[in-house]
């Protein structure tokens, strides 16, 4: 398995400046054996001193560092293949604290379910809500964590409540939300409703 090393020229240091520094090592390839596009390599290299420190507190081991990175990179990759974004480097953070997280829990799931997501929802839209509209950087971070969240929704079978959740996210009124899901507004609003209260108790 061919594997990207991070400082790029690690292997290059002196003996002293290695022993010095935890060198976070990726796959090169995905699951099914394809190149990984390298700016996500280049991003991981920009924010390797802060996905360490996220190493360090959530997960008590800044040798595991490279568990995570590799997990953030990789779930991004599948996720966004080619496009970067505007941030790459902070699109890496936003996903290495969800599964820094995931992995001291053991499981996204045993991570209480969608409760903490849920709060965490709670949390971005009324930040949202109070962002500058200027401050492009607040923004990104926000649409990123919501992405976040919609994709792991899907993952565990909640696709309808993934959707509605980005129609909510795009300003959509529950009448729209109604006819793009198929659904009476009414019902997909009790819906919505009545899950987020059993993912709050579960």
């Amino acid at each position: 398995m061919q594997v990207v090393t991070i400082p790029f020229d690690f292997e290059s240091l002196p003996s002293e400046d290695q022993r010095n520094v935890v060198p976070i090592c990726i796959a090169r390839h995905d699951e099914a054996g394809n190149d990984i596009a390298w700016g996500w390599f280049e991003a991981c290299a920009e924010v390797q001193d802060p996905l360490r420190r996220i190493a360090r507190f959530w997960l008590d081991d800044v040798w595991r560092v490279s568990e995570l990175a590799q997990r953030s990179v990789h779930t991004l990759w599948h996720n966004h293949k080619q496009d970067l974004g505007i941030a790459p480097g902070h699109r890496i953070l936003t996903q290495a604290k969800w599964d820094a997280q995931d992995l001291k829990a053991g499981t996204y799931r045993e991570r209480k379910g969608l409760t903490v997501a849920f709060e965490d929802l709670t949390d971005v839209l009324k930040a949202e809500a109070l962002i500058d509209p200027t401050d492009y950087r607040a923004k990104y971070d926000t649409k990123i964590e919501l992405e976040t969240l919609s994709h792991r929704l899907e993952e565990d079978g909640y696709k309808e409540v993934s959707t509605i959740l980005k129609l909510l996210r795009d300003g959509c009124t529950w009448n729209e939300i109604g006819q793009r899901i198929q659904r009476d507004p009414n019902t997909a609003q009790k819906r919505y409703r009545r899950w987020i209260r059993v993912f709050r108790t579960a």
